[in-house]
């Protein structure tokens, strides 16, 4: 009688360590994932990293977003079993350099103690053969001096050839039809170039939408074939928040030295900020905004990904900044904040990086009283802002030429 054997030969279980260093970062900063599996034939990552692994390596992986990491790795044997390992990372908010530690000592700037003085003023009529209606700003495309573009509240943006001279305006953009008209504090607020506008063609601007609820738009728009006329039907909503009373807007947009688009947001209105939006991180009011330029939110923002704060904000405490200006020379963002009455509070911030205040409450001010009634053309240009704006001291219909302002030391 022949008898026979059957051998299984069953393979070892697959072993297999993971290991993190460290385990414990802060947002933007990279860890060192380290493994080493036995008896295993393949490894395959999940989670928060993916892909075939070797059998045995290290990898470098960097975090988006502040809160728990977690690696896993799942290493098998052919015909028999597999093992899967998890390794976490804790992810801090960014800390330095956000913030204030301390009041910033703004001297030797000689911020004035009162109103402007008769004679510390020349006013000039930069284009005498030119009137707009109610223009807020003036700018130009980078690398590009030779034209002129400004914004009006009602919602035109028109260019003009950078000659005193010069008689003719040209309509670049026409938004009259989707920006509120209710005038006062709302309307077409802000405008900007893109920093690389010669190749892309994209320019920004902050409205206040004719139709629906009350609220900000921020949008994109790209120039035509034209130089000289943009394509109104290009618009890219890039982000909307809602408004509860009809004045305090803020509305500057610009770009920063980091290349990240950055947006100021005034209270929300009324008087003494009723809401007290300034200090809550839910809410985009009160604050200033960063951007990347499609819109989403930069990853070393300091509030990304917190659960009950608004990852677009950089800075927040503010009620009503009208106009903000990066300084060419030291890269501070400065912001002519509209204090409470007849205050005007004007703003230097600073950081390492891009040289704003971020994750701070923005306190660092100075009251310095002058009379409202004075055009903001002259406040705001004796805080020594390197950017030339402008707003009619009172809103009418009626046509305001552009004057530049020069002021003695």
């Amino acid at each position: 009688m022949t008898s026979s054997v059957s051998v299984v030969v069953v393979p070892p279980a697959p072993e297999l360590t993971l290991s993190a260093n460290p385990t414990t970062i802060t947002l933007g900063q990279s860890a060192t994932l380290n493994w080493v599996s036995k008896n295993a034939t393949s490894c395959t990552a999940s989670d928060a990293w993916s892909g075939s692994k070797p059998l045995k390596g290290s990898e470098v992986v960097k975090p988006t977003a502040v809160g728990i990491a977690g690696y896993d790795l799942r290493c098998r044997v052919s015909g028999g079993g597999r093992v899967d390992r998890t390794v976490a990372i804790t992810v801090n908010p960014a800390t330095a350099p956000y913030g204030l530690s301390s009041r910033p000592v703004l001297t030797p700037l000689a911020f004035p103690s009162q109103s402007v003085q008769q004679g510390e003023v020349a006013i000039t009529n930069a284009f005498p053969n030119l009137l707009f209606q109610l223009p807020l700003f003036i700018s130009a495309p980078p690398a590009d001096a030779g034209r002129l573009f400004v914004a009006t509240q009602p919602g035109l943006v028109q260019v003009f050839a950078n000659d005193p001279a010069t008689s003719v305006v040209k309509t670049f953009l026409d938004l009259r039809s989707r920006v509120s008209q209710s005038g006062g504090e709302l309307g077409l607020l802000g405008f900007a170039f893109d920093p690389d506008y010669g190749s892309n063609g994209w320019f920004y601007v902050n409205y206040n939408p004719a139709s629906g609820a009350l609220r900000t738009r921020i949008s994109r728009f790209r120039v035509s074939t034209n130089p000289d006329v943009a394509d109104p039907a290009s618009e890219t909503v890039l982000l909307e928040f809602a408004q509860p009373f009809a004045n305090h807007k803020g509305g500057w947009l610009g770009f920063g030295p980091d290349g990240k688009l950055y947006v100021a947001t005034g209270d929300g209105g009324s008087a003494g900020d009723p809401m007290a939006n300034g200090q809550n991180l839910n809410v985009l009011l009160g604050k200033t905004l960063r951007l990347n330029r499609d819109g989403s939110i930069p990853a070393d923002n300091p509030f990304a990904g917190q659960t009950g704060r608004r990852g677009e904000i950089w800075a927040y405490g503010l009620r009503n900044p009208f106009r903000m200006s990066f300084d060419r020379a030291t890269g501070r963002l400065w912001s002519a904040d509209v204090g409470q009455s007849n205050y005007i509070m004007k703003r230097s911030t600073s950081s390492a990086a891009a040289a704003t205040t971020a994750g701070a409450s923005a306190r660092a001010d100075t009251a310095t009283r002058l009379p409202m009634s004075r055009s903001r053309l002259e406040t705001t240009s004796s805080t020594r802002w390197p950017s030339t704006t402008m707003q009619p001291a009172a809103a009418s219909a009626a046509a305001t030429s552009i004057a530049a302002a020069r002021f003695r030391r």
